[in-house]
């Protein structure tokens, strides 16, 4: 039994829009499966529910207001009942309108994905937040892809190569809408009929791998590398036409031409994949190449590349002016860090972090990391010096919006909690994505600037000119803010500290070799 096709086919009998084809489907699945019966039985009793629901209150507000309507005036419910009763029916209006939106949207939100990014390369989605991870779900809705490349599989089965700048519309587990841009398309056995719609033409695969682009003029093309596909133009006056391998059509407002094929204008999944890997080999050697020499520079005070360690210590690989002990691994488990091969640390638990010192004050610093956050559930702390409070201390942390921020403590006067300048920078992170934090503080200018993936994101102002210090850290964790629940949940591969202000343009050099 195909589950996610089963899945499909009971979307489509509750919500509507089901074929004659696809109803004798459904029926063949559940005289063949039992597990397909429980799953109807599941799915009609979630449909029956919503609809229950709806008309129940539906009913109610409409008798309400019958027996407003019928009320006798000559003896009026006294004034506290009548504002009881207004008040019954704003709520009842309210729920009703509630169980309405729910037997609207309902079935998009209890549906299940319909796709699944599985795998990118320098992929950017607009808006960032509304595409998930390689390997998460994709449901319903309009996805734009502003550059770099993707590979989108469907639940029946079928997979495409999605090449930005480029916009697709997904609503269907075998149907998928190219509003802009370049796709190739490969369909197994059990997806066959796999639809691409564009606003000129229609792509139905016959068993096949094919390719589809829209033009700048507004044309489009078709390109068969393997089996057949029916093409079907949008204007009447055009007849359907099959392209069998080695085939390739154009398409116009005017009319429909046969080109010479050229697959090798459609990247494949296998090049793709060949592509992404020697990529990031490529950029992982530059990488360590730009590790090395900021190691090696004499300002930095810390450097953590998580290449060189063991299951309790990682070696600080500062310039050995600086270098101090190595740090401490405490709870924290090894990962993969940005690149095949690339080590990392997993922070899940409270008690996972590291443990190092860093001495000395100084006027100006530049903090640099890499990150991916597994969620933004509470406020977490990245990094804060342990023990007591002393002015210059530094304090890295992330809110449950998204935004981060670096504070400098200013004074143990008063309440030593609060005595804190805080830069905040707006929200941009994502949970499953690596970023590069970057935070440069310079005492003498009294400036604080936080940059995000290369981009200086916002300046805020130092008050007074205490030296910085870190001293004896904790990274992914605070016991110092231990009852605030503070601790770092995801990834980090990458920790440097240098006493000395990076220009914008070394940090988005930094950033341009870094990124996986």
């Amino acid at each position: 039994m195909n589950a996610a096709r089963l899945q499909h086919l009971l979307e489509l009998h509750f919500g509507g829009g089901m074929e004659e084809t696809e109803r004798l489907e459904m029926e063949a699945q559940l005289r063949e499966h039992p597990e397909a019966r429980t799953a109807y039985w599941e799915a009609a009793g979630w449909h029956a529910l919503f609809r229950h629901w709806g008309e129940e209150t539906t009913g109610r507000l409409a008798a309400e207001k019958m027996l407003q309507a019928v009320d006798p005036p000559a003896s009026p419910a006294p004034p506290v009942v009548r504002q009881h009763r207004r008040l019954s029916i704003i709520t009842l209006a309210t729920l009703g309108a509630a169980a309405a939106v729910i037997l609207l949207l309902g079935p998009l939100w209890f549906a299940p994905p319909v796709a699944t990014v599985v795998q990118e390369s320098d992929a950017v989605w607009s808006p960032a937040a509304l595409v998930p991870e390689p390997g998460t779900g994709m449901k319903r809705g309009t996805f734009i892809l502003e550059k770099g490349t993707a590979v989108v599989s469907f639940s029946q089965g079928a997979s495409l190569v999605l090449e930005g700048p480029a916009r697709i519309r997904i609503d269907r587990a075998n149907r998928v809408e190219l509003q802009q841009g370049r796709l190739r398309a490969r369909v197994p056995t059990q997806a066959h009929g796999f639809t691409v719609i564009t606003p000129n033409f229609t792509v139905v695969d016959l068993g096949t791998e094919f390719g589809c682009q829209l033009l700048s003029d507004g044309s489009g093309e078709v390109h068969v590398m393997e089996g057949s596909v029916e093409v079907r133009p949008r204007h009447s006056q055009f007849t359907p036409k099959t392209l069998q391998v080695h085939q390739a059509l154009r398409i116009r407002n005017e009319g429909t031409d046969s080109i010479a094929s050229e697959p090798a204008k459609f990247l494949g999944q296998e090049q793709f994949t060949l592509e992404k890997r020697t990529r990031q080999e490529a950029q992982f050697a530059a990488w360590r190449t730009a590790s090395s020499g900021l190691a090696a520079d004499a300002s930095t005070l810390l450097h953590l590349d998580f290449e060189t360690g063991s299951d309790t210590r990682l070696m600080n690989r500062a310039n050995p002016v600086h270098a101090g002990a190595e740090a401490i691994i405490q709870g924290c488990r090894w990962t993969q860090g940005r690149w095949t091969g690339k080590g990392g640390l997993e922070f899940n638990s409270p008690e996972d972090r590291l443990r190092i010192s860093v001495n000395g004050t100084y006027p100006a610093m530049t903090l640099i990391t890499w990150i991916k956050p597994t969620d933004l559930t509470s406020r977490q702390h990245l990094l804060a010096p342990s023990g007591d409070y002393h002015p210059g201390e530094v304090d890295w942390i992330i809110n449950t919006d998204g935004t981060w921020g670096i504070g400098v403590h200013l004074s143990t006067a008063g309440d030593p909690t609060r005595n804190w300048r805080v830069t905040l920078a707006p929200a941009g992170l994502s949970p499953g994505r690596w970023h590069m934090l970057a935070a440069v503080l310079d005492t003498p200018s009294r400036k604080a600037s936080l940059f995000l993936d290369g981009v200086l994101v916002t300046e805020g102002f130092l008050e007074g000119r205490t030296p910085l210090s870190l001293g004896s850290l904790e990274i992914g964790n605070s016991e110092r803010h231990r009852k605030l629940r503070p601790n770092f949940r995801g990834h980090m591969d990458e920790l440097s500290v240098q006493n000395k202000v990076l220009s914008a343009e070394e940090i988005r050099r930094l950033y341009e070799v870094g990124h996986p």
